[in-house]
C-alpha cells in the first residue's frame, strides 16, 4: 500500500514529512505477523509546494494563481474567507466530489462530519495551525479519516485561510490493524504461557508418581497438584470400596488435609 505524507519526530527533534509504501505480511491463517515497508522523505517537497501556494495568493493575476494552486496535488487545499470557500484545488474535487462551482461559497464544516464540526470552527476561529485529525464528508455521503493543516494569510488587507487536508483512511486502518496485531500477539503469549505452565507441572507431577508407594499417596499427591499448581478452589478423591458399593474418600483440600496424608472422619458416598 502506498500511504498519504505523514510526519516523523527525528532522534535530533526535527519533524519531517515522509510517504511510505507498506506491505502487510500475514501467516497461513490469515493473520496480520508483521509490516514491511520504505519509507522517503517529501519534506521539502510540500514545503515548495506550500511556498507555491502562498505566492499565488500573493499574485495579481487570478489564472496564475489558481494553476500554481491546482498544481499542488499532494493534498486537498482550500481557500476560504471568514469561512466560506473561495477557492479548491483539483485534489480537492477528488477527494469530496465538488465542482468548483458547487465549492465556492461552501462553509468551511460542510466537508466534515457532524461530531467534528464544533472541533474545526473553533479551530479557524483561533486560527490554530497545527495538524488535527476528523472526519471528512464527501458529496455522496460517504465519511473517511481525514488530517487537518491550517493557516491563516492576509493578502491586500483580507484574512484568507489556506487549509490542507489529506485522507488518512490507510494510516487507521494499519493502526487497527496493529492493535489487533498486538492484541492476538498477547492472547499467544499468555496462551503459550499457560500451556508451558501445564506441561511443567504435569511433568512434575509424572515425577511424583515414581516415587509414590501406595494409592493414599498418589491420591494427596494428585490435590497438592490440583490446588497450588492449578488453582483449583476445592478437591475431595474417592476410592471404590472392596464392595463396590461405595465411594470412600481418602484425600481433599481443606480441614481434612493433615501432614500424615489421612482423611479424617472420610465422607463416604453410596
Amino acid at each position: 500500500l502506498t500511504h498519504e505524507p505523514y510526519r516523523l519526530i527525528c532522534k535530533n527533534g526535527d519533524v519531517i514529512w515522509v510517504s511510505d509504501q507498506t506491505y502487510t505480511r500475514r501467516n497461513e491463517n490469515g493473520e496480520v505477523t508483521h509490516l514491511e515497508g520504505a519509507l522517503q522523505d517529501i519534506t521539502l517537497q510540500l514545503e515548495e509546494t506550500h511556498t507555491l501556494v502562498q505566492k499565488s495568493a500573493l499574485s495579481q493575476s487570478k489564472e496564475a494563481q489558481y494553476k500554481v494552486f491546482a498544481n499542488a496535488s499532494f493534498e486537498a487545499l482550500f481557500i476560504s474567507e471568514n469561512g466560506y470557500c473561495i477557492e479548491q484545488n483539483k485534489a480537492a474535487f477528488e477527494m469530496f466530489g465538488y465542482s468548483n462551482e458547487e465549492a465556492i461559497g461552501m462553509f468551511a464544516t460542510d466537508i466534515i462530519a457532524p461530531a467534528y464540526k464544533d472541533i474545526v470552527i473553533n479551530n479557524v476561529r483561533n486560527g490554530y495551525t497545527k495538524p488535527y485529525d476528523v472526519v471528512a464528508l464527501r458529496k455522496n455521503g460517504d465519511t473517511f479519516s481525514a488530517e487537518i493543516h491550517g493557516a491563516d494569510l492576509v493578502i491586500d488587507g483580507k484574512k484568507l485561510r489556506v487549509t490542507a487536508i489529506r485522507d488518512i483512511s490507510n494510516r487507521k486502518k494499519i493502526e487497527v490493524d496493529l492493535l489487533q496485531s498486538q492484541e492476538n500477539l498477547r492472547k499467544t503469549n499468555a496462551s503459550l504461557k499457560a500451556t508451558t505452565q501445564y506441561l511443567r507441572t504435569v511433568n512434575e507431577f509424572t515425577q511424583q508418581l515414581q516415587i509414590v508407594s501406595s494409592i493414599n499417596d498418589l491420591a494427596w499427591s494428585l490435590v497438592d497438584v490440583l490446588m497450588n499448581k492449578f488453582n483449583f478452589e476445592d478437591c475431595v478423591v474417592y476410592l471404590l470400596a472392596d464392595n463396590k458399593q461405595e465411594l470412600v474418600q481418602i484425600a481433599a483440600n481443606g480441614e481434612k488435609l493433615n501432614l500424615s496424608h489421612e482423611a479424617s472422619a472420610p465422607s463416604v458416598l453410596k
